[in-house]
């Protein structure tokens, strides 16, 4: 498997100290019994993450090398962790990188379920990478709500492939009304992942989420296509 490879000597890693300083400062105010930071230094340490997220989430941006451009990183601030999302300008499709209690995440929405049914070997032979990437999981929305999928679901649902698992949820709900809120994409580092590998393998997880979910859009756009046609 190809992958964007840095070199141990180049810029980034002459931030490796800094990002973690800044990591063992998180995790001080968040849980240490001990804590004695007032709201400025809250403020302070939460600031320094939201830009260390953000400085990641752009080298992903930058090394997937798509024919796109994303908008400016949102941050979002909630319990016990921060997320920051950027947005596809081609597709209006968003990446969240996220870190939540002791560990990073690498999150999309799977945007036009409708055509997975469209999608061929190479499509889930890309997908299954993300198993060697890190700790890969579909992340299901919603569940079809009848006896009969209730039934299948808790006869033959995998606890070993994810991809199993969202082939399966995709034919339950498309055989019980629509599959339209359909579930999320999601890779996990912890915490104290070596920074190399998480910026090695983070870019890799980004550009096959960004290619998975571009090839759904592109199915949608030629059928939106044809039809006008």
């Amino acid at each position: 498997m190809k992958r964007h490879k840095i070199n141990e000597n180049v810029e980034y890693s002459k931030l490796f100290p800094k990002w973690d300083k800044c990591i063992q400062k998180y995790l001080h105010v968040e849980y240490s019994l001990n804590d004695d930071s007032n709201d400025e230094d809250y403020q302070k340490v939460h600031f320094d993450i939201a830009e260390l997220l953000t400085h990641i989430l752009r080298f992903f941006t930058s090394s997937c090398k798509v024919r796109d451009s994303f908008k400016e990183p949102l941050l979002d601030i909630f319990p016990f962790g921060l997320s920051v999302v950027v947005e596809s300008e081609k597709m209006g499709i968003k990446f969240s990188f996220v870190i939540y209690e002791s560990n990073f995440f690498l999150n999309t929405f799977i945007d036009y379920p409708w055509y997975i049914k469209s999608m061929d070997d190479k499509f889930w032979h890309e997908l299954s990478k993300l198993s060697f990437l890190g700790e890969f999981q579909f992340l299901e929305n919603i569940v079809p709500n009848s006896p009969e999928s209730d039934s299948i679901s808790k006869k033959i649902k995998c606890k070993k492939s994810q991809i199993f698992n969202m082939i399966l949820n995709y034919a339950l709900l498309e055989s019980s009304g629509g599959s339209g809120d359909f579930g999320s994409l999601e890779i996990r580092w912890p915490i104290n992942h070596p920074w190399n590998e998480l910026l090695n393998n983070g870019s890799e997880a980004f550009r096959i989420l960004y290619k998975v979910n571009y090839q759904l859009y592109r199915a949608y756009y030629l059928s939106t296509q044809n039809k006008r046609s």
